[in-house]
């Protein structure tokens, strides 16, 4: 049986480790804010959910995601 389709939004984290943004390949180091994308299935979260810095973020909003 297939999960529902949930809609996607991005969320502000803390990232506990060094990431990079999907968007400007810029290094977000640990216990920066970034938002990262919710709304994809669960057991796939960790590993396709895309990060944002907050400059991305700031410029481009949710339609990152889009």
């Amino acid at each position: 049986m297939e999960e529902p389709i949930t809609q996607r939004r991005l969320v502000p984290r803390q990232s506990t480790t060094p990431c990079l943004c999907i968007s400007c390949n810029k290094m977000i180091p640990a216990n920066e804010l970034h938002y990262v994308e919710e709304g994809v299935h669960a057991h796939l979260h960790t590993l396709i959910a895309r990060r944002f810095c907050s400059r991305c973020y700031s410029m481009h909003g949710e339609r990152l995601i889009a």
